[in-house]
């Protein structure tokens, strides 16, 4: 059975059919549900566990920056008031930090463009702050400057459902005339044996270490297209996934000079053809926007960081801004 492509994806080839999932809701026809809000999936130690990545890792690149938005999804502040988050997200008027609301201010919600003006699956709103915010006195975020590039790792944090399991399950899995068919208990004969989790239905802010494995994604995300970059959940080397309600959550990369920008946004999972409803299995997708493609637009609304990186010219090549 030959490997289909999913939702206008350039480049892929895969071992199985894939198919294309929102991360902020239940999606009819395919087997994941959309990934709003921020559930992660979370990498491993390499020895089949997953660990609880609910604390900010040591070098932390803005875990106290993410909190959910509306019902269904994640967002991520950008500074100044500023949010970012996933258009195709429910409720975009609230984005809760540690416990804290923050209420949009009527009037500054801007869903963003691709570069020929068609829409995209971004959106950008400004929220107060109120006195006991987490948020106050917050630099402005550095957005990347340029794509990012293969085997990059970077830095995940989400809020959605989070795996059911510490240890991951075997899934036994035969090929057929009718698609690919699934079996918890091993039916012998010619199969692939796959390895992964259920999720349960409890949220929690965590994060993963995420490697960039693909390029050039482009997708339609709720009729829009996004284009973007892919990492896939690989556990034996300690890279985690997204999951439901991880829509709008931030991935964030090494800028070279010891800091961290912001270089993507998740929208989308992609799973195995006929795959578990509820699952994550190794081999997965996490689908990303590229934001070095709509940073003009995001710096056009808030005001870009001046730093000493920036006034000196001295920006890693992986971040130059294109022309």
């Amino acid at each position: 059975r030959p490997p289909v492509r999913e939702g206008d994806c350039l480049t892929r080839r895969f071992r199985y059919p894939m198919r294309l999932a929102l991360l902020a809701a239940l999606t009819t026809g395919f087997a994941f549900a959309d990934t709003a809000g921020a559930a992660i999936i979370s990498g491993g130690a390499g020895n089949g566990s997953a660990p609880l990545n609910n604390t900010a890792p040591a070098n932390d690149p803005g875990f106290n920056r993410v909190g959910t938005v509306g019902t269904n999804g994640t967002g991520v502040y950008l500074g100044d008031g500023w949010v970012l988050t996933a258009s195709h997200v429910n409720g975009k008027n609230i984005f809760v930090v540690d416990g804290v609301e923050h209420h949009i201010i009527p009037g500054t919600g801007h869903n963003l463009l691709n570069p020929d003006n068609s829409p995209t699956d971004l959106y950008l709103f400004k929220v107060a702050l109120p006195g006991d915010s987490p948020l106050q006195g917050m630099d402005l975020l550095e957005i990347a400057m340029s794509g990012p590039t293969i085997n990059n790792v970077g830095v995940f944090i989400g809020t959605g459902l989070t795996q059911a399991q510490q240890q991951a399950l075997t899934w036994y899995v035969v090929n057929t005339p009718d698609g690919l068919q699934w079996h918890t208990t091993d039916p012998g004969g010619q199969r692939s044996i796959v390895t992964g989790f259920q999720w349960s239905d409890q949220r929690e802010k965590r994060w993963a270490e995420m490697r960039i494995s693909e390029l050039n994604h482009v997708h339609d995300i709720s009729g829009a297209t996004v284009y973007g970059f892919a990492t896939r959940f690989d556990m034996s080397n300690g890279f985690g996934n997204a999951a439901v309600y991880d829509s709008g959550s931030p991935l964030f990369l090494p800028d070279g000079q010891n800091g961290w920008v912001l270089a993507g946004i998740a929208h989308a999972v992609l799973g195995f053809e006929n795959q578990p409803a509820q699952t994550t299995m190794h081999g997965n997708l996490t689908f990303w926007s590229d934001l070095s493609i709509y940073r003009d637009q995001i710096l056009a609304v808030i005001p870009e960081p001046t730093t000493l990186l920036l006034l000196t010219g001295a920006v890693p090549l992986l971040f130059r801004r294109r022309n």
